[in-house]
């Protein structure tokens, strides 16, 4: 007798929380600025509006994209643009985007003798090792099970290690 009044206080409080959980966030589903939500601040300028500055970078970034070489697309963009700062290129071709929070987070990981320690997805076998020792990366850790290699590879030679095999993407180490 005593354990179905447990079930019975247990099932009566899980469906009290059940009731409370799916109440509350049905409350502030009308919330808006009109009511007291989350109100632009001063100068924002219209709901769903882009500066025109910032509608050139968007549009400059995405003409940079479909330029690309199929090297370069295997390579991940914050390791693409931090190679651009690496050599003192632009990020886009006429300058619109001047700098890069990702690129520049991928830099301050680089190591003293000018290597990122990178992952790549690729099929992890003796000429893809061979390769990437050829480039002058140090391999950290290699998964032939889940198709990775970690490595430090120089900038200079990421877009080379990109174009020179199949199916391989390359992105900074997590």
């Amino acid at each position: 007798m005593k354990v179905h009044v447990r079930y019975r206080i247990a099932i009566s409080l899980l469906l009290i929380l059940g009731i409370c959980g799916f109440l509350i966030p049905l409350s502030f589903r009308g919330a808006n600025a009109q009511k007291g939500g989350v109100v632009p601040p001063p100068g924002a300028g219209q709901a769903g509006t882009l500066s025109p500055a910032a509608q050139a970078q968007i549009a400059a970034l995405l003409a940079e994209k479909q330029a690309l070489t199929p090297a370069q697309r295997k390579l991940h963009s914050s390791l693409r643009h931090g190679i651009k700062m690496q050599r003192g290129e632009l990020m886009t071709a006429k300058g619109e985007v001047t700098t890069s929070r990702s690129a520049a987070a991928v830099i301050r990981n680089m190591d003293k003798s000018g290597r990122m320690q990178v992952e790549i997805k690729a099929k992890v076998d003796k000429p893809l090792i061979t390769m990437i020792e050829k480039y002058g990366g140090q391999i950290t850790r290699a998964s032939e099970k889940e198709g990775m290699v970690r490595a430090w590879v120089p900038w200079d030679a990421m877009e080379s290690l990109a174009d020179s095999a199949e199916d391989k993407t390359i992105r900074p180490a997590l």
